[in-house]
């Protein structure tokens, strides 16, 4: 499994999360800007009416229609910006539908020139194996638990890829979906997310340097035209923004626990002893924990029923005479405890647990052409990330 920086898996030099200053435009820029703003405002719920009221003429309102998460799918990144937790299948959602992929999406790319590279993690048995790590991300703040949540989520030219997921989030939630009281969300508080992975799809697209654009799209790329914000916009909706370049499916486990600025200091210190998360001690942190922690969330699974749920909460769950907590750390060394665990998620539906978007400037042939279809995206995915 691939490293990421600022994540622990099972050990590395443990460091937290790089805190990302978040630069605000100058006021005489954003005025200048503002009438761009105002253009992608209006195309995009033009864009959206029209798709809805198609869809209510030709389907069934009650009828969720899933994509398959396809390497190569072309899809418009802004009309669910800071709300793409809506539409992929990233955190727990309420509801019995099988879906891992809502958004829509056009398959323009010509499959000759193109090769879709995918693998598949699940034994003979169906089942899927738990990754025998735990992922652990130390974060200072509640927008470096929301970095570090979406890691894996990587979308070409945003600095601040997890905002497309989650700029849309509050405190409530907030709470529901990292499974910690609200009143933990705001005020001065630190946090550790656990994580364990069963990883059962992966996929991967490469483009030959021949890669074409289908016949039917041809025109729109013809009719581009440099220095001209609407028609910029208006290749956004006809066409899109971004391709999928690469996704990871499956299912996790994981936990939020909350700490106060001494008790997440002790923590830093304990988990970055030389030789203690490789050592037996590691099997003491279920233990040591408490006696640190503020606050400890609830176990929570990125997709599951919720008597699948409940049962993985119980068997989690550490016991003393006169308290119970549930806790992650429980399934360390325990080959027993995973195998129970993996046979609860046997037949659960998958969830999204990493993407990589690439914006459609391959497509481009002409420098000119591709040079403003970087620039006129780059200014209008700065103008969502500075204004949601």
């Amino acid at each position: 499994m691939r490293k990421y920086p600022g994540e622990m898996i099972e050990t590395v030099t443990l460091s937290s999360i790089n805190q990302f200053k978040y630069n605000q435009l100058d006021s005489l820029i954003l005025l200048k800007h503002y009438w761009i703003l105002l253009w992608i405002l209006l195309l995009i719920f033009v864009s959206s009416e029209t798709s809805e009221s198609s869809q209510k003429r030709s389907s069934n309102p009650n009828t969720i229609i899933s994509h398959l998460v396809t390497p190569g799918l072309v899809m418009h990144l802004f009309p669910r910006y800071g709300y793409l937790s809506l539409s992929m299948r990233v955190v727990p959602r309420n509801d019995s539908q099988n879906w891992i992929f809502l958004e829509p999406t056009r398959n323009i790319l010509v499959q000759s020139t193109t090769k879709i590279q995918e693998q598949s993690f699940t034994t003979p048995e169906n089942n899927i194996p738990l990754h025998n790590e735990f992922h652990i991300d130390l974060c200072e703040d509640i927008q470096q638990l929301i970095q570090a949540y979406f890691r894996r989520f990587l979308i070409e030219g945003l600095e601040k890829p997890w905002h497309a997921f989650a700029g849309g989030w509050r405190a409530p939630s907030l709470a529901k979906y990292f499974g910690i009281d609200p009143s933990f969300v705001k005020g001065d508080f630190r946090y550790m997310l656990v994580r364990v992975l069963m990883v059962r799809n992966t996929g991967k697209l490469q483009t030959f340097p021949n890669v074409t654009i289908q016949s039917n799209f041809i025109e729109n790329i013809r009719s581009f035209r440099i220095n001209d914000y609407s028609s910029s916009f208006k290749f956004f909706n006809e066409v899109g923004t971004h391709y999928v370049n690469s996704f990871i499916t499956g299912n996790s486990i994981y936990q939020v626990f909350v700490y106060d600025e001494s008790g997440y200091e002790a923590v830093k210190r304990r988990l970055s002893e030389t030789g203690w998360v490789r050592s037996s001690y590691m099997a003491q942190l279920p233990y040591l924990l408490p006696l640190w922690v503020k606050h400890m969330g609830k176990v929570m699974v990125l997709n599951g029923n919720p008597q699948t749920i409940a049962s993985i909460r119980e068997a989690l769950t550490i016991r003393f005479i006169f308290s119970a907590y549930p806790n992650i750390f429980k399934m360390h060394d325990n080959a027993l405890l995973v195998k129970k665990i993996e046979k609860y998620l046997k037949t659960e539906s998958d969830g999204l647990l990493g993407l990589e978007l690439k914006t459609l400037q391959l497509l481009f042939h002409e420098s000119s052409q591709r040079k403003w279809f970087i620039e006129s995206l780059q200014q209008t995915m700065h103008l969502w990330e500075v204004n949601l």
